[in-house]
């Protein structure tokens, strides 16, 4: 727990360490982590470990109560797909993340485009291309996987997204223009703080 001191008053940053416990599903999440915050409110919640588990999704509880969560790690569990994970687009004031160690990370199929058709590449390229999706699906991070995100992937991640909205249903979830106002949000967020 800690907190820090702003201009108009005291800002609670609460943070919980919940890694390495066997953890395998959500239930009674709110209960138990209420209790133990400084506002008693989740909404005070702004780090959170869940690494070196065994969790397989994002649950609802998370992604609705935790509205103000700015760090997660969810790295070493059973996560098998980004579908998994499309929750996390409610949390549009998440800036770090990390999922690497779980299975989403080498089931993304990796390709390239090529002259010829689309090329399929080995479970190395496949990490590339779940860095890119996750970008494209939260296009507001800062830092995945512990590494920063820079312009270029951001900027590819949006041309994605709006290249699977030309498509048809979007494979990352949202519009371009929801994506958008999200990201505006985010910036007025952060420039208020």
């Amino acid at each position: 727990k800690g907190a820090a001191i702003k201009p108009h008053g005291l800002v609670v940053d609460d943070g919980v360490c919940l890694a390495n416990n066997a953890l395998h599903d959500w239930g009674g999440f709110v209960q138990a982590l209420q209790p133990l915050l400084c506002m008693g409110t989740m909404a005070s919640l702004h780090r959170l470990d869940l690494s070196l588990n065994h969790l397989v999704s994002v649950g609802d509880e998370l992604a609705d109560a935790c509205v103000n969560l700015v760090v997660l790690h969810l790295h070493a569990n059973d996560i098998p797909s980004l579908e998994a994970i499309r929750k996390l687009t409610k949390l549009t004031r998440l800036h770090e993340l990390s999922l690497h160690g779980n299975p989403l990370e080498t089931q993304i199929p990796a390709h390239k485009h090529t002259d010829k058709g689309v090329a399929f590449g080995g479970a190395a390229a496949g990490r590339g291309q779940y860095r890119a999706d996750v970008i494209a699906m939260l296009p507001w991070l800062r830092q995945l996987d512990f590494s920063s995100v820079s312009p270029s992937e951001r900027e590819d991640g949006l041309r994605r997204r709006r290249e699977n909205a030309e498509r048809g249903p979007m494979r990352t979830g949202g519009s371009v223009a929801s994506t958008r106002t999200m990201l505006r949000k985010a910036r007025a967020d952060r420039a208020r703080r």
